[in-house]
């Protein structure tokens, strides 16, 4: 499972630039460990408004109005996802 915080609007593109091309550039050695490359789902946490927004894979998963129970509910789908085998990838979006 991979956890990023990013913020603004743009927090996609900005989390996508972030991404290094390659992971070998300044070194023979990579700098993260190899993983699977198969499929990972997605998941969003955005807070804008005094709403708090979760998306799965790009589609809304539910809204809230107080923090706990949107994070909790990141935590209960991303461990469901794991549990089938799938790797999760979430990202964290608030405004600036």
């Amino acid at each position: 499972m991979t956890i990023n915080s990013v913020r603004g609007a743009q927090c996609a593109d900005d989390f996508i630039r972030a991404l290094p091309a390659d992971d070998s550039v300044s070194s023979p050695e990579p700098m993260l460990p190899a993983r699977d490359e198969g499929l990972a789902i997605l998941l969003e946490l955005t807070h804008q408004a005094g709403v708090w927004e979760v998306t799965r894979g790009g589609a809304i998963s539910g809204r809230y109005l107080a923090h706990q129970p949107a994070f909790e509910a990141v935590e209960t789908v991303a461990h469901k996802i794991i549990s089938e085998g799938v790797r999760v990838d979430i990202m964290l979006c608030t405004p600036r």
